[in-house]
């Protein structure tokens, strides 16, 4: 007989098995059942706020992934789509959880297509602003927002061979995010680190391409 679905040890034993399985066509099962199983106990909470999402949230994320990684990259995306668009519709365009959901859907947009690029940029665009208006600088969804739109425009004026403008904006962006992860982080903190590598290869290839 299986446990319901609200039973704290059979949570846990699922998610242990979706790490251990990895992110490819052995796992996209397991994931599959975790993700409904989370999937009904968020549709029996008649109340509730982005934070009961979480667990949801990064699930979803790991089964997008798992399509990914098991050539169903359309799967991924609708997934993902579905994501942002209830995000969007409970919580509305001004919220952590749909700002999440941009960046993440974004993130799979790119990795899609070439073609992905465009609505990316588009769809974070519509957000960002809000992020900054909404959000303190050191928030990590405002964070992670603008750091996804700079490497997205940076990479889509790079394979175009156009918009000079994007390139330099990206890197005025990363620069900012820099600066508040290493007051926030140090300057040794993964994020940080992370954030730097890139920033220091869009400006050696601005000072190539723009000497």
């Amino acid at each position: 007989m299986s446990r319901p679905d609200h039973d704290g040890c059979h949570g846990a034993a699922m998610l242990f098995l979706t790490h251990c399985l990895g992110e490819g066509r052995e796992a996209l099962p397991v994931v599959k059942a975790y993700v409904a199983s989370l999937q009904r106990v968020v549709d029996s909470t008649l109340h509730y706020n982005p934070l009961d999402l979480q667990p949801l949230r990064v699930a979803q994320k790991k089964l997008a992934e798992c399509y990914f990684g098991s050539g169903q990259p359309d799967e991924a995306l609708r997934l993902m789509r579905s994501v942002y668009t209830d995000g969007l519709r409970i919580f509305g365009p001004s919220s952590e959880d749909t700002f999440n959901a941009a960046e993440q859907l974004a993130g799979f947009l790119i990795r899609a297509s070439d073609e992905g690029f465009f609505e990316a940029k588009t769809l974070l665009r519509k957000h960002l602003p809000s992020a900054r208006r909404t959000l303190a600088p050191d928030a990590e969804a405002r964070i992670k927002l603008a750091k996804m739109y700079a490497v997205t425009i940076y990479i889509h004026a790079d394979q175009s061979d156009t918009c000079r403008d994007d390139r330099f904006e990206a890197v005025s962006i990363l620069e900012k995010i820099v600066r508040v992860q290493r007051r926030k982080k140090g300057p040794n903190h993964p994020s940080t680190k992370h954030t730097q590598s890139i920033l220091d290869e869009f400006r050696q290839k601005n000072a190539r391409c723009y000497p």
